[in-house]
């Protein structure tokens, strides 16, 4: 019980400073410093991380889901 509520406080706090650290162009920045380059693409290592963490923030949703509330035109598939 007590490792759920520490999880459920962590994600919570998380969740509201989400853009501030984890915005797709904060963590696009991170890639650049860390020497990862990447082709133009929709799905972008920043994009792709940004909507892992969306995904697992509401609760391991699915990726249908996650295309939306990434705001994403996509496919699933």
């Amino acid at each position: 019980m007590f490792y759920k509520s520490i999880i459920a406080e962590s994600l919570l706090k998380l969740n509201s400073s989400f853009n501030d650290y984890l915005s797709i162009e904060k963590l696009e920045t991170y890639c650049v410093k860390s020497g990862l380059k990447w082709r133009n693409r929709i799905l972008t290592p920043a994009r792709t991380i940004n909507l892992f963490l969306l995904q697992i923030l509401h609760k391991n949703t699915s990726c249908s889901h996650v295309r939306h509330l990434g705001g994403g035109d996509f496919s699933t598939m």
